[in-house]
């Protein structure tokens, strides 16, 4: 109720702002309700679920390292691989944290797509394993020599 009553005073004085402003402040007062209004989500329970998906995801990287070196040591392109393995160990961390409660529709999300990416590279890896010409190479672009001004 407190909430609904110290929105209504905000959304008149708002009005009432608009109502009297100049047109340069009426874009700053628009400006700053946008901001304002993109504020996180507030925090919710955990999702037991979700996080047994998480954990679940974070076991499988054991699995997804191992083939990971045995496809680096036998001198197999890995470049699709390392954009998911630094995907999956920079976001893993974050997708628990939502799933605490920071963000539990988000972590949905993030469980399915940890879940996805890992399925597809552990089979992709084990492919290249079996035939390391299936091991896509990834066409570097060179647009210019850089010059340093050191």
């Amino acid at each position: 109720m407190a909430w609904k009553q110290r929105a209504r005073i905000t959304s008149s004085m708002i009005i009432q702002l608009f109502s009297t402003a100049r047109d340069g402040m009426k874009i700053l007062l628009f400006l700053a309700l946008i901001l304002a209004g993109s504020t996180q989500a507030a925090p919710t329970a955990p999702d037991s679920a979700c996080l047994a998906e998480i954990d679940a995801a974070q076991a499988r990287m054991t699995e997804f390292n191992q083939l990971y070196e045995r496809c680096r040591a036998a001198g197999i392109l890995l470049d699709y691989p390392a954009v998911a393995k630094t995907m999956l160990e920079q976001f893993i961390p974050l997708g628990r944290k939502d799933a605490e409660g920071a963000d539990v529709g988000r972590a949905r999300f993030e469980a399915k797509d940890f879940r996805r990416t890992l399925d597809e590279s552990i089979a992709a890896m084990k492919a290249y394993l079996n035939d390391p010409s299936l091991a896509l190479n990834v066409r570097r672009f060179q647009t210019g020599k850089v010059k340093s001004e050191a």
